[in-house]
C-alpha cells in the first residue's frame, strides 16, 4: 500500500512538471482534461456506488481497492490545484487549441477565458487554492476512512468546480 501510495504521489509530481514545467505558466485546459475531470469523476462513480439507504457514503461499501483509488483521486485533486495555484501564471489553452463548448451559443473562448482569468488572476488563484485543499481534505479523510467526511467532501468538490466555473468559464450567464 505505501509503495501505491508513493508512487502515485512521484506521478502526480511528473504529471504537475510535465504541465507546468519550471518558470512555464500552467496550461489550464491541460490540468482539467487531464486530472482535475477525469478524478473529479472518478470521485462521484466510486461515492455514488458506495451510498447507503440514505443517500449517504457508507465505509461498509467501501472497499481496500477503493480506498486506494481515493487516495490516489485526493493526491492527483491537490496536485492539480497547486499546480494551477502556484504556476507563474495561467493559460486558458495551448495556441490553437478550442475548449469543449466553445461555438455553442453562450460558451466562452479560450481567449475570453484567458481575458477573465487574467482580470481577476488573485480570485483565481483562491479558487485554484479551494481544489488544492478540497484534494488535501481527501487525501486526510481516505487516510482516516473517514466515510462520512468523504461524503461531505465529495459533495463540496462539485461546488468547488461550479464556484470557479462560473467566474471564469461562463461568467457571462451569471444572474
Amino acid at each position: 500500500m505505501k509503495k501505491s501510495i508513493r508512487l502515485i504521489a512521484v506521478l502526480g509530481l511528473i504529471l504537475a512538471g510535465a504541465v507546468c514545467a519550471a518558470g512555464a505558466p500552467a496550461n489550464l485546459q491541460q490540468i482539467m482534461i487531464g486530472n482535475v475531470n477525469p478524478n473529479g469523476l472518478a470521485l462521484w462513480d466510486v461515492t455514488n456506488k458506495a451510498m447507503d439507504e440514505n443517500g449517504k457514503v457508507s465505509a461498509k461499501k467501501l472497499t481496500e481497492e477503493n480506498w486506494k483509488n481515493l487516495l490516489g483521486i485526493g493526491l492527483q485533486l491537490e496536485e492539480g490545484g497547486r499546480a494551477l495555484a502556484t504556476s507563474d501564471g495561467v493559460i486558458a489553452a495551448s495556441p490553437g487549441s478550442k475548449l469543449q463548448d466553445e461555438g455553442n451559443q453562450g460558451a466562452s473562448t479560450a481567449q475570453d477565458v484567458q481575458r477573465f482569468i487574467d482580470a481577476k488572476s488573485a480570485e483565481f488563484r483562491r479558487h485554484a487554492l479551494a481544489l488544492q485543499k478540497t484534494g488535501g481534505d481527501i487525501v486526510t479523510a481516505v487516510k482516516k476512512h473517514d466515510a462520512k467526511k468523504l461524503d461531505a467532501l465529495s459533495g463540496s468538490l462539485d461546488a468547488v468546480c461550479e464556484a470557479c466555473h462560473t467566474a471564469f468559464w461562463y461568467p457571462q450567464l451569471k444572474k
